[in-house]
């Protein structure tokens, strides 16, 4: 994962300049996978999963979407550990910056969700 700071507007355009071909890639492949959740209620890709430590398959449904676009952030959901992409990439995003250790103590406002239970159990 390649982690970008911005701190403007003018760094954000630069940023997207930059990343066109990729972002153009990336919109090349949520069109695909909006065209097929038209067909079928739902399926699986495959992938690596950051939490999982290992490759998976990633539950694609029209859960949270607005009718007309798939809600990645909210779905692609990991079969393995049953974690959304929005908290899985919170996970890595974390994980990647602070390197937590099993030692260290880390405050969790959240105590029932699927999240605390995969942190109670790292």
């Amino acid at each position: 994962m390649h982690i970008n700071r911005i701190s403007n507007f003018k760094e954000y355009q630069s940023h997207l300049q930059k990343k066109n071909k990729q972002i153009k890639v990336l919109q090349g492949i949520d069109f695909k996978l909006n065209q097929k959740i038209k067909t079928l209620k739902q399926f699986y890709i495959d992938g690596y999963s950051w939490t999982a430590k290992s490759n998976s398959k990633f539950l694609v449904d029209t859960l949270y979407s607005n009718g007309n676009e798939l809600n990645l952030r909210e779905r692609l959901i990991c079969n393995k550990t049953k974690l959304n992409n929005r908290v899985r990439g919170c996970i890595h995003i974390f994980e990647t910056l602070f390197k937590p250790q099993s030692r260290d103590k880390i405050y969790m406002t959240e105590q029932v969700s699927l999240l605390a239970k995969w942190t109670n159990n790292k």
